[in-house]
């Protein structure tokens, strides 16, 4: 097996046709992109994990204005 960034190669022993010929016949895969699966699953992965977690300033921001007191407004007659 062989991984770079284009493209992985596999190499696979195959039964021999005949069992008494003594050969074995090995199968070669070329599998273009694999590695970039990989790096697009730990992407989505770590995505997923950051919007799991709460956002604590925003979340701290938006109590701070709910709870706020409004300023007490004079009234003239």
């Amino acid at each position: 097996m062989r991984t770079s960034l284009t493209h992985d190669i596999y190499l696979t022993l195959e039964p021999p046709v005949r069992q008494d010929s003594g050969q074995a016949r090995i199968k070669v895969f070329v599998k273009p992109m694999i590695l970039w699966l990989w790096v697009g699953t730990f992407v989505m992965a770590a995505g997923t994990a950051l919007a799991i977690v709460p956002r604590r300033r925003g979340a701290r921001r938006a109590d701070a204005t709910l709870l706020a007191e409004p300023a007490e407004q004079s009234t003239s007659p």
